[in-house]
């Protein structure tokens, strides 16, 4: 890839499942943001890198991927290559209806693709495509409740799918909810929905309790033993992590303390934390995975800023979703955690070079236009982190998953 990369954005079923990504074409250009004036350059980046670059099931695993295309792929005046049969061919708001248009479409549904129009607009002559579409996407944040309640129950007499675009708050996907949408894209998973209690859920307290632990400065290595140690999940889980074949031990590692005399405080911090969280059951399960792709992320960028002090990017990156996780302001989390001033100010404001590095993380995961500070002259050692983080992430779910079927196993054997 040559300055070329893929952002990917996931969909949501009701169930908050993750059911498909949109694929989204990212260029870093003179003018420090994604710039695509070219649809038909841009589609085929992302099919290209997708199909050849990167590989498709590294960016979606088992689930469906959105493509836009454009006029040209549509029509096939531009040769499209052949795709998954699982692809949703999104087509965009400004292709016109035509009969090369429409004959397009019935080409695309022939090869048994799935189509969806995107940033739907309610106008007559759109009644043709709407006709052969499979998912309707609509914008929630350009029209008003009423007409939202309208044309989903208009879709749904039609036994159309609907996806709501641009879902930003829980109340948001809440509403569209109650109107029978089967999908979602938004932002709303990584915000807190505010609890306006002062008690937390016991669950959450507990972690909260021990990530103050882990990361208060005093705290010595018989103090850091024990909190784990009261917390029988994370000990098991902690010691199984870390035999696992990441670390190339040369023995198996059987307590806590030898944990962290042989790997340190900071790792087993970092290990330790990504576990607690991981206990946290409450919310998407992509949540807790955008804190894994951001943490990798940071600290693999941050390696390059400051090798020594990668464990505290990757720390960065984990908690930046710790607000919507707990349901509290970061400012109020960030109270209860006795984080360094630096890391901190980076959760809570952004700024510092941690707080550069996150928010420039932050930005490559989830927009579509994305600034890219002077911390990196080449915009490949972004994109490839992207790509590691995702691969580090899936591997890491996979094994902790493995872990708990592994301990399920035992426990209903024992």
């Amino acid at each position: 890839m040559h300055n070329i990369a893929i952002g990917r954005q996931p969909v949501y079923d009701r169930q908050l499942q993750v059911v498909g990504y949109e694929l989204l074409y990212r260029q870093f250009g003179g003018q420090n943001q994604a710039n695509f004036n070219d649809g038909n350059k841009a589609t085929s980046e992302v099919i290209l890198n997708a199909l050849t670059e990167i590989g498709i099931k590294t960016l979606v695993g088992d689930v469906a991927p959105f493509i836009n295309i454009t006029t040209a792929f549509l029509t096939g005046e531009v040769p499209m290559p052949e795709l998954p049969r699982d692809v949703v061919i999104e087509i965009l708001e400004d292709i016109p209806v035509t009969e090369n248009t429409l004959s397009g479409m019935r080409r695309f549904l022939s090869m048994g693709y799935r189509i969806a129009l995107d940033d739907f607009t309610d106008k007559p002559e759109m009644d043709p495509f709407i006709e052969m579409a499979n998912i309707i996407k609509i914008d929630i944040m350009q029209l008003d409740q009423k007409t939202v309640k309208q044309l989903a129950s208009r879709f749904k007499e039609q036994r159309k799918k609907i996806l709501a675009e641009k879902v930003e708050t829980y109340e948001d996907f809440e509403f569209c909810k109650s109107l029978g949408f089967d999908y979602y894209q938004g932002y709303f998973f990584c915000k807190p929905e505010i609890i306006n209690s002062h008690t937390l859920p016991v669950n959450k307290l507990k972690v909260l309790q021990i990530l103050a632990s882990l990361h208060d400065p005093t705290t010595n290595a018989s103090r850091l033993e024990n909190e784990i140690s009261t917390d029988v999940t994370l000990s098991y889980r902690l010691l199984r992590y870390i035999n696992s074949v990441q670390y190339y031990l040369q023995k198996d590692i059987d307590s806590i303390k030898q944990a962290v005399l042989l790997l340190g405080w900071d790792n087993i911090r970092s290990i330790s934390t990504l576990l607690l969280i991981a206990q946290i059951t409450d919310k998407p399960f992509e949540l807790f995975k955008t804190g894994m792709v951001r943490a990798k992320m940071c600290e693999i960028l941050g390696t390059y800023l400051q090798p020594k002090a990668k464990e505290i990017f990757f720390t960065a990156g984990l908690l930046s979703v710790i607000d919507a996780l707990m349901d509290m302001r970061m400012e109020n989390v960030m109270e209860q955690l006795p984080l360094s001033d630096e890391l901190s100010t980076a959760l809570i404001k952004q700024e510092g070079i941690i707080g550069e590095v996150l928010n420039l993380v932050i930005d490559y995961v989830h927009d579509t236009r994305i600034s890219q500070p002077d911390l990196f002259s080449n915009p490949d050692t972004i994109s490839e982190a992207y790509m590691m983080a995702i691969q580090w992430a899936d591997s890491t779910l996979a094994k902790l998953d493995r872990m708990d079927t592994d301990g399920s196993s035992k426990s209903a054997s024992a």
